[in-house]
Order: C-alpha cells, then structure tokens, then sequence
C-alpha cells in the first residue's frame, strides 16, 4: 500500500572546551512523522518520537589521552507484511544504547591505547524481544616505529555477544591476536606493504596463528 508522509526533524550540536585540556561535543536530533494513509505508524510515531543523542569528552593529561562516550539511537525498523487496516503496525521500534571509553598514550616513536564498549539492543514489541542483546567489546593496540619506513604493531580484540531472552545463548569470548610490521615503500604516491600473523578463537576454539599480508 502507497503512502506519503512528512518529516520534521530538529537537530543540535554543542562543542565546548572547559579548560585548556578538556573538550566537551554533544548531539541530539528529535524525528517524527505524518503519514496519510498509514495512521498506525504515525500513532506510533507520535507517541515515540524517534532520534539520535551522543555526548563525549576528551581530557588530556600529560601523555595520555582520555576519551569518553554516550550515544542513544531509536529507530523503527521495518517488518516484512502487508498493511491491513485496524491491524497492529508492521514497524518496530528499537533502541540502542552504547557507552565506554578508550586511553590512548603516546611518547616519541612508542604509542599504544585501549579501549571498551558496551551496548544493549532492545525492541518495544514483544514478538520481536528474542533479538533484545548486550554485547560487550574490548582491545588494546601498540605500535613502535623503529625507522622512518619500519614500524612494528600488535592489536588485541575480545568480544562477547548475549541475547538476553534467549536461556544459554552466551557460549563464549570471541578473540583476536595479531602482531606484524609495516613498511612504508614509496612516499608518492604512499605505498605500504603490511605482513602479520594473526590468531583468531570463536566461543573457545582456537584456529592457531596464520599469516596475513
């Protein structure tokens, strides 16, 4: 079924720096529609406005860097169904929050940072709560700079996925090594040449280490 529908839409943004070693950005956008043809969805829309907020902040101390962060995202997805009237909505709406932080250091040639993010995905509808989930990320990645062509790296990632409504869905970390060099062959145009091994694990079961260039 067609339908033609407005939007409105207010979005603001702020940057702010509070002392000289503090920084400070937000957002927030604010969305709704009308819809002619569809009054399920623009109830659904009137009622939960949809939208977007994010604020973070970077503090810098000596040769570290700390970097913090929110963001909050409602959206309504679209569902697979015809539209039948005095029938319940074929959209879904769905919020996602996200949050952590990443510390990064530097001093001359050495330089590392690491990081950790949570999120949380929940759906208002109750059909679709068996995709409700929590997922957690985390990694720390170093590199030196041995020459000006040669640099050396290694990075770590571990992640775990949960879905919340579903018993015994947790089954294990996901994890990834990798440790290499990058050699820098032409400065114009800029052309490197990276080789690395790389170990990867799924739920507990490990692959070994395997070469990647």
């Amino acid at each position: 079924m067609n339908d033609y529908f407005l939007v409105g839409r207010l979005s603001l943004n702020a940057k702010a720096d509070l002392g000289k070693h503090i920084r400070l950005s937000s957002g927030f956008t604010l969305t709704q529609e009308k819809h002619f043809l569809r009054p399920d969805l623009d109830d659904r829309t009137r009622s939960d406005p949809f939208g977007k907020a994010n604020i973070s902040t970077d503090v810098e101390f000596g040769r570290y860097t700390l970097n913090l962060f929110y963001n909050h995202d409602s959206t309504y997805e679209q569902k697979e169904g015809q539209f039948v009237e005095g029938s319940r909505s074929k959209r879904t709406y769905r919020r996602t929050d996200d949050y952590g932080g990443r510390l990064s250091w530097r001093r001359g040639r050495l330089s590392w940072q690491a990081g950790i993010k949570a999120a949380s995905d929940r759906y208002i509808e109750d059909e679709y709560q068996d995709g409700d989930q929590d997922t957690l990320d985390m990694d720390f990645n170093a590199s030196w700079q041995l020459t000006k062509r040669i640099a050396t790296f290694y990075g770590y990632t571990r992640s775990r996925k949960e879905l919340i409504n579903q018993p015994d869905s947790f089954e294990g970390w996901d994890e990834s090594q990798r440790i290499g060099a990058t050699v820098l062959l032409l400065r114009r145009p800029n052309t490197t040449y990276s080789f690395a091994m790389v170990k990867q694990s799924s739920q507990g079961d490990d692959a070994g280490w395997e070469p990647a260039h």
